[in-house]
């Protein structure tokens, strides 16, 4: 599976990434050249890790969203 190519673009989905290991996986694919899609629990995070990540070059979306909620992980 290691040597199996990633198809561009490259564009992975962060969930809890306002906090620890999803904000550090956020920022390691962006630094990687991934497209980020962030979402978290709490919206005023979720604009906060945004605006770090533009500041950092990296392209990302998101929202805040519980995809522990069926209708919210949709």
């Amino acid at each position: 599976m290691a040597d199996t190519p990633i198809p561009e673009p490259r564009i992975a989905l962060v969930t809890g990434a306002t906090d620890g290991i999803g904000r550090a996986t956020a920022f390691a694919l962006g630094r990687a050249g991934w497209q980020v899609g962030c979402c978290a629990r709490t919206g005023g995070k979720v604009e906060a890790l945004l605006a770090q990540l533009a500041e950092a070059g990296i392209r990302a979306s998101g929202r805040p969203a519980d995809v522990g909620e069926e209708r919210e992980a949709r």
